[in-house]
């Protein structure tokens, strides 16, 4: 399995690290954890200086993850904002450098520690198929607190040693919204949102994920990576409200780029993981 790690910085002193190490960076007692291997993660890295690039971090990260199973970013918290748009598709590690050190090889090689074994927790959690319901929500579309707070937990704690066990209590909270309609006589169970929306996340796989004009980037990250992890591009969500003992949508939906999407009443909607419906 293959996982692209990379530094997104304009720091000299993390630059020098990841040039001299280049792969090697990855400290060997990192990759030789049995939790590592068990996985069976092979790291590739790659560097991006917004200073320097002449193109955006997303268009960078999505062609660098080319092949790649995973991705996770090293970021210096003084350009942290470049990476907000990614956080729902990469594992994001936030870094302070301090002016006063010289070398960073020690420091570099500590977060990357940290970053890597939360990468190793992501493997684990989406392997398992039982997860794949509430953590592969649509992004904009399914309104609950929880689900905007493993968001953030993503997005904002990337090196957290307690990232594990907070991502861990935000699933079992969303879990709790599990519920079978109210009126079927089908024990079908749907996640259930605050505007009642259900949610099943459909084992058809005749809908394929839109790219070109008017999706971008992070459009095509968030519809194939979802907090590190590479997700099937064929799969969506059922997305329906219960009418007595019938099933019917209507309204207005944003879509991948936040565009509103005005949807005429039928029977679901077929949503994708980055919001795409159709």
């Amino acid at each position: 399995m293959r996982a692209l790690v990379a530094l997104v910085s304009s720091n000299g002193g993390a630059w020098d690290v990841f040039l001299r190490k280049k792969d090697a960076v990855i400290p060997k007692s990192l990759r030789d954890l049995p939790r590592i291997k068990a996985i069976g993660l092979d790291f590739v890295t790659a560097f991006y200086d917004p200073l320097t690039a002449g193109r955006s971090l997303q268009d960078f990260v999505l062609e660098s993850a080319t092949g790649a199973d995973m991705v996770a970013l090293l970021v210096d918290a003084a350009i942290g904002h470049l990476a907000v748009p990614l956080s729902q598709a990469c594992l994001v590690g936030h870094m302070s450098f301090d002016p006063s050190v010289k070398g960073y090889d020690n420091f570099i090689s500590a977060q990357l520690t940290k970053l890597v074994k939360n990468l190793a927790f992501v493997a684990e959690l989406m392997s398992s198929a039982g997860n794949q319901l509430p953590l592969l929500l649509p992004l904009r579309n399914f309104s609950a607190p929880e689900w905007v707070q493993l968001q953030e937990a993503f997005r904002d704690e990337g090196v957290a040693g307690d990232l594990p066990q907070r991502v861990g209590e935000l699933v079992k909270g969303i879990n709790k919204r599990k519920r079978p309609r109210k009126r079927a006589t089908s024990q079908q169970t749907y996640l259930v949102d605050d505007d009642e929306k259900l949610f099943d996340y459909g084992k058809e796989r005749h809908a394929q994920l839109a790219t070109g004009h008017p999706h971008n980037s992070t459009c095509v990250l968030t519809g194939n990576f979802r907090f590190g992890w590479r997700i099937p591009t064929d799969r969506h969500y059922n997305v329906t409200r219960e009418v007595g003992a019938l099933t019917r949508i209507a309204g207005s939906f944003p879509d991948c780029h936040g565009a509103m999407i005005q949807v005429a009443e039928r029977t679901h909607l077929n949503m994708f993981s980055n919001d795409y419906h159709a």
